[in-house]
Order: structure tokens, then sequence, then C-alpha cells
């Protein structure tokens, strides 16, 4: 075989696996977040995290904190079979205002003043 003729079958070759790549990908399943599954299916993410096994979600790792992923398509499937919305999702206002409320210390205490008053000598 000639240099050129080589050349032509290596970018024949190339196209084929390339052309066979893009229809894989294409067809691979799209992974969400808990947060995205959880607006995308009206529940809250306290709800993603506790049926992950059941909403089919996959750990990215192996360590402690490794993020989930879920299939929405899969996921969708799942709650269908339980039976539609199982708990509707806390209102945005709401669930900061908890986490602020347990975050913050009891204001029973007074506060010593700052600044304007100076002590006497």
């Amino acid at each position: 075989m000639t240099e050129r003729e080589l050349e032509r079958l290596a970018d024949l070759v190339a196209d084929r696996l390339a052309e066979r790549l893009a229809g894989r990908l294409s067809s691979a399943p799209r992974l969400v977040c808990p947060r995205e599954l959880a607006d995308a299916l009206g529940v809250s993410r306290h709800y993603v995290y506790n049926h992950a096994t059941e909403l089919g979600g996959v750990k990215l790792g192996e360590h402690r904190g490794a993020p989930l992923r879920f299939d929405m398509a899969q996921a969708a499937a799942a709650l269908r079979q339980v039976g539609g919305r199982p708990e509707p999702p806390a209102p945005a206002a709401q669930r900061r205002s908890r986490r602020r409320a347990a975050s913050r210390p009891g204001t029973e205490t007074p506060l010593l003043p700052i600044g304007g008053a100076r002590s006497q000598r």
C-alpha cells in the first residue's frame, strides 16, 4: 500500500469510529444532580436523598461525600411506579428561614456595647 492509500484508510477508520461514538453518546442518559431531579419531579431534595436507591441514584466515587447523579427518565419512571408525588416540596422561603433560625444563637442574652460607649478608668 502506498502512503496515500494508508492515509485514506486511516481517514475512513477515523470517520467510522466517530460515527459510532456519536451514536453512543447521543443515546447515553443525561445524569442530573439531586436538586435538578427534585425540581423536575416536584419533590423535595430531602425526598430525593432518602429515596436515592429507588430512584436509581449513582454515586460518583467511593468516598463518603461522593456526589449522587440520576438518570431523569429512570427516576421519573420509578416515581410513577410509587404513585406520583409522594410529598410537596417545601417553598424556598421556608427552607431558607428554617436554616437561618437553626443556625442563629438565642437572642435572649443581652449583647455588650462596642465602639460608642467607652469604659471609665
